[in-house]
């Protein structure tokens, strides 16, 4: 792995940790807009007995190599700095700024409506009516006026 794309993981895995900060927000939206979710989920697929068996015959280049060992320090690099450094911000920005760091969530999240669409590689009607469906239903929970506390 060069070391331009191991800055670039490292920069990918502090927007999936800050995304993580924030309710709601996945850092696997992120890892999608990303462009790194399939290997992502290949790599944590990777973690499993073959590897396990590798470690306990004490084969350690070959067991890091199995489980996509430098994907795996990149990413947590940036998923622990910015736990520790930017979760401390945003937390402020949502005491401070609430609808605006929200805002900028919630357009992470558009972007990645059209990431996800742009890998369909033939819309029908039903995919149609099955997005316009959840989209509605998105919405609505969104403006669902919220519960009181229960009267005694």
């Amino acid at each position: 792995m060069g070391v331009m794309r191991f800055i670039m993981l490292i920069l990918k895995g502090a927007a999936m940790g800050t995304a993580n900060v924030i309710p709601g927000v996945s850092g696997g939206t992120v890892a999608l807009i990303a462009g790194i979710y399939e290997e992502l989920v290949t790599t944590i697929k990777n973690v499993g007995w073959q590897a396990m068996r590798l470690l306990f015959k004490g084969d350690f280049r070959k067991a890091f190599a199995h489980v996509n060992g430098p994907f795996i320090c990149a990413i947590g690099i940036g998923l622990l700095a910015s736990v520790f450094t930017i979760a401390q911000l945003l937390n402020q920005m949502l005491r401070e700024h609430e609808i605006l760091t929200l805002s900028f969530f919630f357009g992470l999240i558009l972007a990645s409506i059209f990431s996800v669409g742009r890998r369909v590689p033939r819309w029908h009607a039903q995919h149609a009516l099955l997005f316009l469906s959840g989209s509605g239903l998105a919405v609505a929970i969104v403006l669902l006026r919220h519960a009181g506390p229960n009267p005694a």
